[in-house]
């Protein structure tokens, strides 16, 4: 991206075309109680674009297509280009500072979550409600029946499902299965999938409001037909009351379960999932 001065006397200036913007988020995956001393603001060098600082984001909300260079002070941190429309994305560690925990990625092959290593619990489960079924796995098959292998992703579950009204789902405690973890410090989930249906990503609550029924924090996403990543903000969550969906922020110390909501499509693949801002080490 370069920027030039427009010359308004030279009468061979028609007009200036502008194609539609696009924006940009900086993650640094550092958690609230290691944000003193991050800059209060980055640059697209060479540009007039800052992104103050919110929380541990910087936050680009209407800046030009092109490639980019991102600066913080005297230092280059990271190098982007932005399509036209594009709403992107972008993890730029911290030395020092910046943590993430890998939740699961399933190349160990079994069905524990990696929280669940070192607190057991029943493992992930696959339940359908109303007119839907699970083709894989069914009733009778382990959990092995859910994994796949390639050279690129490793291990990684991949469910096929039919939905006519109702919904599917895929979940796991994320310790004990009465137990529950704070995860106030949670700057973004990230999660590596492909498929071909809209998902409802949850973080609920350990205490059941009723039967099978907890509060949840939960975020809507759309899987594609090839690998791609999905990033979630804790503070963007979908509110809606009857459904017990509730800000992050009156959940996020007493988080019980991680859970994959599907009302649409056929099949989803999940390779990795990883919590920002947080490591349990």
């Amino acid at each position: 991206m370069s920027w030039s001065p427009v010359d308004f006397a030279d009468t061979s200036v028609q007009e200036i075309a502008l194609l539609p913007s696009a924006s940009l988020i900086v993650r640094t995956g550092v958690s609230a109680q290691e944000i003193e001393g991050l800059l209060e603001n980055v640059q697209l060098e060479s540009t007039p674009y800052f992104a103050n600082r919110f929380g541990s984001e910087y936050v680009f909300a209407h800046v030009p297509a092109g490639s980019f260079t991102i600066v913080a002070g005297d230092s280059t941190v990271a190098e982007v280009a932005l399509a036209p429309n594009e709403s992107a994305d972008t993890l730029v560690p911290v030395p020092g500072k910046s943590v993430e925990y890998v939740f699961e990625d399933f190349d160990d092959g079994d069905s524990l979550n990696n929280l669940a290593k070192t607190y057991p619990n029943y493992g992930w489960y696959f339940n359908a409600v109303g007119k839907a079924n699970f083709a894989i796995p069914d009733s009778a098959e382990s959990f092995s029946s859910v994994l796949k292998e390639d050279k690129d992703h490793g291990k990684y579950l991949a469910v096929k499902f039919a939905i006519d009204t109702g919904f599917v789902l895929l979940g796991t405690h994320l310790g004990l299965d009465t137990g529950f973890f704070d995860l106030s410090n949670l700057t973004a989930i990230r999660l590596t999938v492909r498929g071909d249906c809209e998902l409802n990503i949850a973080l609920e609550h350990y205490r059941e409001v009723g039967e099978n029924t907890f509060k949840k924090s939960l975020w809507k996403a759309k899987a594609a037909e090839n690998w791609n990543e999905i990033i979630l903000h804790p503070g963007r969550e979908v509110l809606e009351e009857s459904s017990y969906q509730v800000e992050w922020k009156e959940i996020s110390h007493e988080i019980g379960l991680f859970s994959i909501f599907m009302r649409s499509g056929t099949y989803l693949e999940v390779d990795k999932i990883v919590f920002e801002g947080i490591d349990f080490k």
